[in-house]
């Protein structure tokens, strides 16, 4: 792979971690071990099926044969990383950007203002028109109740 420096070292060191020792303290505990600078260095350590494990000082013990594997590599070692290129528009580009947002809005409002009456007259008859079947649902509702009459309160009368 293009920019990978491995560095194969299969020593098998022994470090006790004490309980009230930081995690930072453990990693530079472990590169002052391995004899490797600090600067710029990622510290990982993987348990024995390769799996990322967090440095701290709850790590469990270990046996030679399931031991953890320490990897030390300079930062952005796969990724060469570019500049930033977050670029701020200057006050001229936020003018020149409000000033066209604005020439839009009124362009957009002089080709509407010549339809204003007709989109106001179908309006207003889309609106009559919702109006008018209400009306005609209301009225066949009341002719149903029109045609029931009141024959009292009890049809027979009561034993009381």
């Amino acid at each position: 792979m293009v920019g990978y420096e491995t560095f194969p070292t299969f020593e098998l060191k022994e470090f006790t971690i004490i309980q009230d020792i930081t995690t930072k303290a453990i990693k530079a505990t472990l590169l002052e071990l391995f004899n490797i600078s600090q600067e710029n260095q990622v510290v990982k350590m993987r348990n024995h099926r390769g799996c990322l494990i967090p440095i701290s000082n709850n790590l469990p013990a270990n046996a030679p044969k399931k031991a953890y594997v320490l990897e030390v590599c300079r930062l952005y070692n796969a990724v060469t990383p570019r500049p930033r290129t977050v670029s701020l528009p200057t006050y001229q580009q936020l003018l020149r950007r409000r000033l066209h947002n604005i020439d839009e809005r009124l362009l957009k409002l002089e080709q509407t203002v010549p339809r204003l009456p007709t989109m106001r007259k179908e309006a207003l008859l889309k609106d009559i028109k919702d109006l008018s079947m209400k009306m005609e649902f209301l009225n066949q509702k009341i002719q149903v109740v029109d045609d029931f009459q009141w024959k009292g309160m009890f049809e027979r009368n009561p034993l009381w």
